[in-house]
């Protein structure tokens, strides 16, 4: 009896190890994830692709524009379907999209067929948004690791910033022996190998059942909970609005740097600052938030970052310097309001009420998006990249003001 109950606890044992093992594998897994889904070489030609094209800057925004609208159709049902059908299979459909869509690009002309593909784009950017921060803490929760997130997701984001920034290098030196076309077609290549390693997850399990068994139900509770916790709604806000116009600026880098008088490989010095800075914020992200007074700095981000982006149109060559600090300031951003998040909401909805942060985002980058690109081809890039950084320093001011409402919370 003793020997059978000596057996059973041994093997019980022996179960629970094999399972914490497959678990700390899939950390290793994440890693070489973002490694593959980060080798992306159109980096620094995306842009220049569609102005060689005879797209104008307003035509580009209009397809970014259709991105936005789809992102924001997409983004909560996208997160629904991660907590109710497994993060590693959102991960996956959204690699394959992404494959489809950079093979799409490079075979047509058509603005029309380019719209189709912005809209696949945004379906894998959705399917992707919360389901791998939500399947990376649940890992570790499963781990009783959740308290390494900052760290882990960190080094996560890292690999990809680094990768992209590699890859910001590579593009512009491949785009002087290769067409762009080629360099579309490649990237599809990987992109449909990450959807591989995707499918290799182990998904960990849901720490708190779901009582919302349908989408429309489950959506509800999300904004909801979103709605009535003023710490969430907050940085909710403050995401949408740093998190869209970071992303703009990427859009205007590449032509940015073309217009102006430095040479040519200036333009993958900037698309590699721009990713490459953001990997050190990445990184030093759990040394500079470890003991730091949430909205205070949060608030000093904002005027830094948006003093920063004012540099960069005034001009070029210094703007390269203050872009590496306004992009280790993004770094650091996302992985701490990552985090905030991440700890205030319940497991069964953490992919749902992360989309719902990202959904704010598209709904900024819907109405930017297109008024950037009328000012660029009205006056300059410069002066896009200018009223951004303006937009940042009103922004800063509201939220000076109206984030003292939620000093305690946001403080704690």
């Amino acid at each position: 009896m003793n020997n059978k109950m000596e057996e059973k606890n041994l093997k019980s044992f022996a179960n629970k190890r094999e399972s914490l093992l497959v678990y700390e594998r899939n950390i290793l897994k994440a890693y070489f994830y973002s490694f593959f889904a980060s080798i992306e070489l159109t980096l620094s030609i995306f842009t220049l692709f569609f102005l060689a094209r005879d797209l104008s800057m307003t035509q580009i925004m209009v397809l970014e524009l259709i991105f936005a609208i789809f992102m924001f159709v997409f983004e909560v049902p996208s997160g629904i379907f991660a907590d109710l059908y497994g993060r590693k299979n959102s991960m996956a459909i959204s690699m394959f999209f992404a494959a489809v869509a950079f093979l799409i690009f490079p075979l047509t002309s058509s603005i029309y067929i380019y719209a189709i593909a912005q809209i696949l784009l945004a379906l894998s950017w959705a399917m992707n948004s919360g389901a791998d921060s939500a399947w990376l803490y649940d890992t570790l929760k499963e781990l009783k690791k959740e308290d390494r997130f900052n760290k882990t997701f960190g080094n996560y984001r890292t690999i990809a910033m680094i990768t992209y920034a590699f890859s910001g290098l590579l593009s512009i030196f491949l785009a002087g022996y290769y067409s762009y076309e080629k360099l579309f077609l490649w990237t599809s290549a990987i992109f449909f190998l990450s959807t591989l390693i995707a499918l290799s997850f182990k998904e960990p399990p849901v720490h708190k059942e779901l009582h919302e068994k349908n989408f429309l139900k489950h959506a509800k509770a999300s904004f909801k909970y979103a709605k009535e916790h003023s710490l969430v709604r907050s940085l909710i806000i403050y995401y949408s609005v740093s998190g869209a116009l970071s992303h703009l600026l990427y859009f205007f880098l590449q032509p940015y740097y073309k217009s102006s008088d430095l040479p040519f490989f200036v333009i993958g010095i900037a698309v590699t600052i721009y990713f490459g800075a953001t990997s050190i914020g990445n990184l030093l992200s759990n040394r500079l938030t470890k003991n730091v007074k949430p909205r205070k700095f949060l608030t000093r981000v904002l005027l830094v970052s948006s003093i920063s982006l004012i540099i960069v149109g005034l001009n070029p060559l210094i703007g390269l310097l203050t872009l590496i600090i306004y992009r280790v300031l993004v770094g650091v951003r996302g992985i701490y309001i990552e985090e905030l998040i991440n700890h205030n909401i319940p497991s069964s909805h953490r992919a749902s009420i992360i989309s719902v942060k990202n959904m704010g985002k598209s709904t900024i980058y819907l109405i930017a998006a297109p008024l950037l690109g009328i000012i660029s081809d009205t006056y300059s890039f410069a002066h896009s990249i200018l009223s951004m950084g303006f937009a940042l320093l009103l922004f800063y001011i509201f939220w000076t003001i109206t984030s003292k409402k939620y000093e305690g919370k946001i403080s704690d």
